[in-house]
């Protein structure tokens, strides 16, 4: 059965756009792997690459039943909402958002890492440290994300192959 994509395109926020009517799941209509790839920043294989095929599945799992197109929704919702937060935290640095594809590969690697750090998240914690103290094992992850912002938005690194808009503060506001 074929799936109708023009719903993973609207880069907007709304949140509208996050209700559970939004993306087809709970076995209503099958999602192939891959749903979504093309229409974001990054794709699914590439969060798979940083953080692994079974990390990206069980973290995007949320319910635990394996249900696979529950599973591919939840990525692409994954993806929209990191995309969606990098156009935000980008948006008055030197390059109009939303880039336009062919995408610089930096950005489809931080794209991917918010979408997964997003996925893990919604797990809740499930690391401890040796004293069995609460641990990000993800930090690291989420601390490149935010200077990788940084360092664009401020102009110490540009997008390669991504004009760059004259006259822009570069400014970094943080999270």
């Amino acid at each position: 059965m074929a799936i109708d994509k023009s719903q993973f395109q609207n880069k907007q926020y709304d949140p509208a756009h996050f209700g559970a009517k939004q993306f087809p799941g709970g076995g209503a209509e099958p999602l192939a792997p891959g749903t979504c790839d093309g229409l974001y920043y990054a794709n699914r294989s590439d969060i798979e690459l940083i953080f692994g095929k079974l990390n990206t599945s069980k973290w995007a799992d949320v319910d635990n039943l394996g249900v696979t197109d529950d599973i591919e929704a939840r990525i692409c919702w994954a993806l929209q909402n990191s995309e969606a937060y990098l156009n935000d935290m980008l948006n008055g640095g030197p390059h109009s958002v939303p880039i336009a594809s062919p995408f610089p590969v930096q950005l489809i690697v931080e794209c991917a890492r918010k979408a997964g750090t997003i996925l893990y998240d919604s797990r809740g914690v499930t690391d401890v440290d040796a004293d069995g103290r609460p641990q990000d094992s993800l930090k690291m992850h989420r601390d490149q994300t935010q200077r990788f912002i940084k360092q664009i938005v401020s102009g110490q690194m540009q997008l390669v192959g991504v004009p760059v808009l004259t006259g822009t503060p570069g400014a970094y506001l943080g999270e």
